[in-house]
């Protein structure tokens, strides 16, 4: 996807305008049934499962501290301390993994990612993009840390996404 934005960009189709509305469907679009479909999928059978997302959140929140401690070390301007502490705590090496698994083992190595970053989904919607607003803009600086979650709708629907997978698989809907 790199390759393809970086060959659009250079033949003038993919400016910043069209990169931004195709950013807002992959995330209002096609992120959410992903989740649905991958959470939907998983197969309950054992309670240590339910310590894979626990693990993904716990790796994201531990490399916040040393990323801030390195922030207020190196005296970084605002923009660059938000940019640093959220490549930090979110790198895509789950989703660069989730790929793989997925590529070598199927869907169900796919869904047994997902389930891993599934608290690792919610942090980034919730406080990685708090933590990217208090750094930024004067403008886009959030009120508060909970109403953005439940209003902005690039976090919305990945929220419904996954919460409409675990309900179905709860429930026992056949996929």
């Amino acid at each position: 996807s790199m390759g393809l934005g970086l060959g659009l960009g250079r033949l003038g189709w993919l400016n910043p305008p069209r990169a931004a509305r195709l950013t807002q469907f992959v995330i209002k679009g096609l992120s959410p049934f992903v989740l649905w479909l991958s959470l939907w999928a998983i197969r309950f059978e054992t309670w240590r499962l339910a310590l894979l997302p626990i693990l993904g959140a716990s790796i994201c929140v531990a490399m916040l501290l040393p990323a801030w401690l390195y922030v207020r070390r190196a005296h970084l301007a605002p923009a660059r301390a938000g940019s640093f502490l959220t490549c930090a705590a979110f790198s895509n090496v789950g989703y660069v993994g989730a790929f793989t698994a997925f590529a070598l083992f199927g869907e169900k190595a796919y869904a047994l990612c997902l389930l891993y970053l599934a608290l690792f989904s919610v942090c980034f919607y919730s406080f990685g993009f708090a933590i990217a607003s208090h750094y930024g803009h004067r403008a886009t600086r959030e009120p508060g840390p909970i109403k953005p979650v439940l209003t902005d709708d690039l976090r919305v629907y990945p929220f419904i996404g996954m919460g409409v997978g675990l309900v179905c698989n709860f429930l026992g809907v056949p996929r």
